[in-house]
């Protein structure tokens, strides 16, 4: 009997032990100094290749500027950080070649969660299942509490589901953000030189990003409309991720029609602008504009 007892005391241990060990391997603390830390640090490649190297727990941020979802996205990390007081860096997308986290990270906006140097997870852009993460506060806190444990101890409880809002709508697949667009007679580059005026023709005036996945929704949805009512309107293009000059015209654009741009898809079509892929909002411009002699490009260089 005394063995038995000896032996089930053993094995009851060693199963509350393993039991141990996989809960700290699920949830884990963050590296001190991300606590009680209100910082959203800007970072370079450089700089979070050292993170890595330090093995050290801590979150980043990944965006591209001019990118309307990541300035969605980053409104609720910022009130995150305000609200909770986790410390967290930032990086452009475009700086993270050569990092460990460029073998993960395909798409942006995310949020990636690092243990000892090497990625643990990221949120995922290019579906449906992270959506809720990335809507707001609660949302973007619930999904952190899966992998690490909060100052004060945020519930992981509810997901908010509502309504998922026009911009996140229909959400692409993979292969759409890298925008290889369907051949098409729309221009995917415009350049002024190719503006013309056309006489019960409305002017559309379309500023993307190469890259982006939001992007990619909107041109295709131009292709539709082209196929249907493509006699009333004309679309320029201009990509404004890696075009200097198209930012320009952008920014001179946007000052005319007396908006904050903050990021692309970005479209002006007579005296109204929309930012994000909204379809319905693009029809109905069309129509008011069909009925307005306005067109921007007339004012542009006056």
């Amino acid at each position: 009997m005394g063995k038995r007892k000896l032996l089930l005391f053993l094995l009851i241990t060693f199963l509350f032990l393993m039991g141990c060990q996989t809960q700290d391997e699920s949830i884990f603390y963050l590296s001190d100094k991300y606590y009680n830390n209100t910082t959203f640090t800007l970072i370079d490649g450089e700089e979070l290749t050292s993170l890595e190297e330090s093995d050290s727990n801590f979150i980043v941020f990944v965006f591209m500027p001019m990118c309307n979802a990541s300035a969605l996205f980053y409104d609720v990390v910022t009130e995150f950080i305000d609200d909770h007081e986790i410390g967290m860096y930032r990086i452009p997308f475009s700086d993270i070649e050569g990092t460990r986290m460029a073998d993960a990270i395909t798409y942006f906006p995310t949020a990636v969660i690092y243990r000892e140097g090497e990625v643990r997870t990221f949120l995922q852009t290019d579906g449906n299942e992270h959506i809720p993460y990335y809507q707001s506060v609660a949302g973007f806190g619930s999904w952190l509490v899966q992998y690490i444990y909060l100052p004060d101890n945020l519930a992981q409880g509810e997901n908010e589901n509502g309504d998922q809002g026009e911009n996140d709508d229909d959400q692409t697949e993979n292969d759409r953000a890298q925008t290889e667009y369907d051949s098409t007679s729309l221009p995917r580059h415009s350049s002024i030189e190719d503006i013309t005026f056309e006489e019960g023709v409305v002017n559309i005036y379309y500023f993307w990003g190469d890259g982006c996945p939001h992007c990619a929704s909107q041109f295709e949805f131009f292709i539709e409309l082209n196929e249907e009512i493509g006699e009333q309107f004309n679309l320029y293009s201009f990509e404004v991720w890696f075009d200097e000059d198209n930012v320009a015209l952008l920014e001179e654009l946007a000052e005319i029609m007396d908006v904050e741009f903050r990021g692309v898809p970005f479209i002006i079509i007579g005296n109204q602008t929309i930012t994000g892929f909204l379809p319905d909002e693009v029809v109905d411009a069309i129509d008011a504009a069909a009925n307005d002699e306005f067109d921007v490009m007339l004012e542009f260089g006056e």
